[in-house]
């Protein structure tokens, strides 16, 4: 089963990001593959596939480091391109707020995680939310004609009540994710 740890922004939040999305769209119509509303979320872990009998594992851990965290408090702060502007492959949306202790918080994860004989993560942690994979060649130096930073930062801060495991599944329509279970933040 192909699964996933992840921080689901709320619907208000999605429905901004949308709109984003659309200008954007309208800047690039081709070579974009736009993340569609359900598949906005802030990646904490890729497991990839995973046996069922390790899902009781990976829901321990988390269960077990969620505990002592709080909620967070996320912003969103800037438009920005991995592996760079100049050479884009991913547009994201970053963000701010409570970074600091979410970073803790997947730190932790990753160390039990890694211990437990689950593959260690390849790049550092960067909290972001995914708007579009690139294909191709495409000059991204133009969004900032069609959107403005106020624009960005417009869509918004919100609180994180839980993470979320996801399974994810691929279809020729897209990936479709489904909840497998929601781990509550804050001291029991």
């Amino acid at each position: 089963m192909r699964t996933f740890l992840a921080v689901e922004p709320p619907g208000e939040i999605k429905n901004r990001i949308e709109l984003l999305q659309g200008k954007l769209k309208n800047l690039y119509p081709e070579g974009i593959r736009w993340v569609n509303r359900d598949g906005i979320h802030l990646t904490l872990k890729f497991f990839g596939n995973v046996e069922e009998k390790k899902i009781a594992l990976i829901r321990d851990i988390i269960e077990r480091e969620v505990t002592d965290s709080e909620e967070f408090w996320f912003t969103v702060e800037n438009l920005g391109f991995f592996p760079s502007p100049k050479h884009p492959r991913v547009i994201w949306l970053g963000l701010g707020g409570d970074i600091r202790s979410l970073s803790e918080l997947n730190k932790r994860l990753e160390q039990n995680f890694v211990a437990s004989g689950f593959r260690e993560e390849e790049h550092p942690f960067t909290p972001h939310l995914t708007l579009g994979r690139i294909k191709g060649n495409i000059n991204m130096e133009n969004w900032r004609s069609s959107v403005s930073e106020e624009e960005i930062t417009e869509i918004g801060a919100f609180y994180v009540y839980e993470l979320i495991l996801f399974k994810s599944e691929l279809t020729p329509q897209g990936a479709r994710y489904t909840k497998l279970a929601s781990f509550p933040l804050g001291k029991k």
